[in-house]
């Protein structure tokens, strides 16, 4: 690893936290607590291009702390039918666990009830090889 991805390194580690902390901040509406996070978060799989095993743990309990809260939004956008918001929750969701059942199955009902059968058609197939890939076999229906 050079220096220039040393300190990118650095700043994507310390830089979210504050963001962090917002998003476990009940007191924090539902606005002010989506926005920072979903913006990181929705960059891509934290710090993937460090292949460090001394840095799995770090990156694991880091994805952890997001990946509640994030769930969280993600439902409260279902209850007030913020439909974008809950395709956007359901994106970051996967940046983290590309086989979370609980954001596929959100995701499904979405877009059915927004009618796009297309989309919902892919989403199952991207889903089921994404499985596939990581186990080495198919989902169980």
């Amino acid at each position: 690893m050079d220096l220039r991805q040393f300190f990118l390194s650095c700043c994507v580690t310390t830089v979210p936290l504050k963001w962090l902390n917002l998003l476990n901040d009940e007191t924090a509406n539902l606005y002010e607590r989506r926005i920072p996070i979903l913006d990181i978060v929705c960059r891509g799989k934290f710090l993937t291009f460090m292949d460090a095993p001394v840095l799995d743990t770090f990156k694991s309990s880091t994805e952890q702390l997001l990946l509640k809260p994030l769930i969280a939004l993600m439902n409260a956008s279902v209850e007030q039918s913020d439909y974008k918001s809950v395709l956007h929750c359901v994106k970051c969701i996967f940046y983290i666990d590309p086989i979370n059942e609980t954001a596929f199955h959100t995701q499904t009902r979405v877009l059915k009830r927004l009618g796009k059968i297309r989309e919902l058609q892919d989403a199952i197939i991207h889903y089921n090889e994404t499985y596939k890939k990581m186990y080495g076999e198919d989902k169980e229906k």
